[in-house]
């Protein structure tokens, strides 16, 4: 028996093709605003405050050491793990 797509099921695949496009376009900006103080900075390292530490290694921690890692598209993953956590 054949299935066919109802318009809600449709309706539903759309919004979320359009919302993962959003978010890709998202992710997309902040990857660039990140790559650009470290090609300012070249190998010198980021300075963090304790409290902007903290913030980074709480949300680090939601996502998870892997998908923080997979995301990064920094030469080092150990170096961004390193510095979230």
């Amino acid at each position: 028996m054949p299935r066919t797509l109802d318009p809600f099921r449709l309706l539903l695949f759309a919004v979320a093709g359009w919302m993962n496009h959003e978010q890709q376009q998202i992710l997309d900006y902040l990857r660039e605003e990140n790559r650009i103080p470290h090609a300012q900075l070249g190998t010198r390292r980021l300075r963090f405050d304790d409290e902007q530490r903290r913030g980074l290694a709480v949300r680090a921690k939601l996502l998870g050491t892997e998908s923080t890692c997979r995301s990064c598209h920094h030469r080092d993953t150990r170096y961004s793990a390193a510095m979230a956590s």
